[in-house]
């Protein structure tokens, strides 16, 4: 059996040609099923759990959430058989 890999990405990203990397990573993602987890990488309290730029750019490729690990606490128990 081959074992899933999950990619962890991070939409927060400001660097000069971020958005269009994010974009073309996601698409990529999705043509080959490749699951991700997200995070907000967060360098200050206030933006802990901010996934406003993340959300808009999900819906921008119709990314399917089926695809992202982190969806709900009880996949992400599954997923890791805890």
């Amino acid at each position: 059996m081959t074992p899933k890999i999950s990619l962890s990405f991070n939409l927060r990203g400001f660097r000069i040609q971020a958005y269009e990397n994010d974009i073309q990573i996601l698409k990529l993602c999705v043509k080959y099923g490749v699951e991700i987890m997200l995070g907000s990488d967060a360098h200050r309290e206030e933006d802990v759990g901010d996934f406003t730029r993340t959300e808009k750019i999900l819906k921008e490729v119709d990314f399917p959430e089926e695809l992202i690990v982190n969806r709900s606490l009880s996949y992400v128990k599954n997923r890791l058989r805890v």
